[in-house]
């Protein structure tokens, strides 16, 4: 049983998004409180939790976090906005866009990217998935990815096109 189940999220996920989602990608969340990703998330400083954290998922799954770490990307962020907790069942992991915020982040939406800036400069970007019509986000840094498939989706996200004029500009 335990495979099949796992089968079906994958194929559920395969309707919902139109490239395959890697195991490095996440979405840029605006209604999530905080970075949840899952065991396979790329992720630092992995610790065990003394008190997990108990989520009910849209799916009406109930996960309970497997342990607490922290976000990869961008490398300007603080401790704190960092920050993550990994879920076993988590179906897509989400970067919350709250905690960027509060940490002097700029996260401008628009309807073929979002794009992160820090002090006027794009240092991130997400581009919208044709299918969920999602912002996803690669949780990579691009000099660790190990595969051409991991390399294209970090290529995407943490080479952004907009000039700091552009940045300013939309501001």
């Amino acid at each position: 049983a335990m495979n099949s189940c796992c089968d079906t999220s994958k194929l559920m996920l395969h309707e919902q998004f139109s490239n395959f989602p890697s195991a490095i990608q996440g979405t840029l969340d605006s209604g999530s409180s905080g970075n949840f990703l899952n065991e396979h998330s790329p992720q630092q400083n992995v610790e065990k939790q003394k008190t997990p954290l108990k989520m009910n998922q849209p799916n009406g799954q109930k996960s309970v976090s497997k342990h607490k770490s922290e976000l990869k990307i961008p490398p300007e962020l603080s401790k704190k906005t960092r920050a993550a907790h990994a879920f076993e069942k988590m179906t897509f992991p989400s970067v919350s866009v709250a905690k960027l915020c509060d940490d002097g982040y700029r996260v401008v939406f628009d309807e073929h990217k979002a794009t992160t800036a820090h002090k006027g400069r794009a240092i991130k970007e997400a581009p919208r998935d044709e299918m969920s019509k999602l912002w996803t986000m690669n949780l990579q840094n691009l000099n660790e990815c190990t595969n051409e498939q991991d390399k294209e989706f970090a290529m995407n996200v943490t080479m952004p096109e907009t000039s700091e004029n552009d940045i300013k500009n939309s501001m």
